[in-house]
């Protein structure tokens, strides 16, 4: 039988390095050295560039 593993937010160590953070959840050791589970917060526009939103149909890729 699997036992069950719950983990609480905050209850494990947290890393921000400026914008993206890595939250360990469960680590490798707790599933048998199969895989670690981590969540990876991110702040907007961290990771690329504001939305771009084409003035007009020319802007468009792959207009006629």
């Amino acid at each position: 039988m699997t036992k069950a593993l719950m983990v609480s937010t905050g209850e494990r160590e947290s890393v921000d390095f400026g914008g993206l953070g890595v939250c360990w959840k469960v680590d490798g050791h707790q599933t048998g050295g199969r895989f670690p589970v981590v969540h990876h917060p991110i702040a907007p526009h961290a990771l690329a560039a504001p939305l771009h939103y084409p003035r007009s149909s020319s802007d468009n890729i792959g207009s006629t």
